[in-house]
């Protein structure tokens, strides 16, 4: 259970608990991220070497379309919030945001 005070910045927006919890669990991947071996070289081309995303959600940043991912980063109570555009894939990162919420 995630408390609603609990607020991070991410591009430039407050996420709150409740935002985030919505995520959380939910795999809803679009376009090319929907076929699995793209999703895999799109969070290798990130740093991610192993695992599958906590959630993940269609998003809009700045009018164009993305995709947010929840991620571990190795640290209790905090998660990686990465964004990365549609094209993300082997060889290409296409991130957009790459932050931390909790923690």
């Amino acid at each position: 259970v995630y408390s609603h005070q609990v607020y991070t910045t991410f591009y430039g927006m407050t996420l709150t608990g409740e935002q985030f919890s919505q995520v959380l669990g939910k795999h809803e991947y679009r376009g090319a991220l929907s076929d699995p071996q793209q999703l895999v070289g799109c969070l290798q081309a990130n740093g991610v070497s192993g695992g599958r995303p906590l959630g993940a959600r269609q998003i809009t940043l700045n009018g164009k379309p993305a995709q947010l991912l929840v991620l571990t980063n190795g640290k209790i109570g905090q998660f990686r919030l990465l964004a990365v555009g549609p094209d993300c894939g082997p060889g290409n990162p296409a991130t957009l945001s790459d932050s931390t919420y909790g923690g």
